[in-house]
């Protein structure tokens, strides 16, 4: 009797719904809801993307600061007023006041500096042909100004320091002499770019009288003391530059020259 041999089927028969005809796959070709677990789907992404961390940079963060500084003020302020601590509140609010002034005396400060830098440099320059009259006059001014507007500036910071200590508490003392403290600061900065402009304008008068002394040398004026006798009386004698010149020169040259010089002015004297 012949035996029959079981038919397995076609090669393509064998591979079912993503399965493989194997011992070890054929619990799993069994189960297809397993195979997705167990086989990833080539359609899909079967990794997780995990977010990469940035690097924390270094950042300016001088606003955010300022913001902060600006609403813990206000805070203090709020909180005064809501426990109706008219006291406290009226001195938060001048600290506030005293220290924008300040900032502002500060910067004007500076901004006179700079101007006073560039009158430096101009009232230095001892050449004649390189002086800016018009630019120094004008920054001379300024200057004064700005000089006499800070100075205004500071006094109504001090009236805004003394009003400061009528309102204050004894928890903020430390806010008083730091007041203080500021409004020497301002003080001395002012006095000391006050004698420095001084001592640029004595270092301008000083050329200036120097550059009008070359200028006279330079410029003409009389014969000089050491011509003889002769050049200055005489017929002949009109007070001429060019003459006094020539006389000079004659004096200066040997004997010898200076008679044959002598004698040919005396033939055209006479001619």
């Amino acid at each position: 009797m012949t035996t029959r041999r079981r038919r397995l089927g076609s090669e393509s028969e064998q591979f079912s719904h993503g399965s493989i005809v194997t011992p070890q796959h054929s619990f799993i070709a069994e189960n297809p809801s397993l195979s997705a677990g167990y086989y990833p789907d080539n359609k899909t992404n079967s990794f997780r993307s995990f977010p990469i961390e940035e690097h924390n940079m270094p950042r300016e963060r001088t606003l955010e600061f300022n913001n902060v500084i600006r609403s813990l003020q206000g805070r203090n302020i709020v909180r005064a007023v809501a426990a109706k601590d008219v006291r406290k509140a009226q001195f938060v609010q001048n600290y506030g006041e005293f220290m924008l002034i300040a900032k502002t005396i500060g910067k004007n400060i500076s901004s006179t500096y700079a101007k006073l830098e560039k009158l430096t440099l101009l009232a230095k320059r001892k050449s004649l042909f390189n002086d800016k009259p018009t630019e120094i006059q004008e920054l001379t001014y300024i200057i004064k100004e700005d000089l006499n507007s800070l100075n205004q500036q500071i006094a109504k910071l001090q009236q805004v320091a003394h009003h400061q200590r009528n309102v204050i508490s004894t928890g903020h003392q430390h806010l008083l002499s730091h007041s203080s403290s500021v409004v020497l600061a301002l003080q001395s900065k002012l006095a000391s770019m006050s004698t420095e402009f001084k001592n640029v304008l004595e270092v301008r008068t000083e050329n200036l009288k120097q550059a009008k002394s070359r200028r006279e040398q330079y410029s003409g004026g009389g014969a000089p003391s050491s011509l003889p006798p002769a050049t200055m009386s005489g017929p002949h004698h009109q007070g001429s530059v060019l003459l006094a010149d020539e006389q000079c020169a004659i004096d200066m040259s040997d004997p010898q020259q200076q008679q044959q010089q002598q004698q040919r002015q005396l033939m055209l004297y006479e001619d």
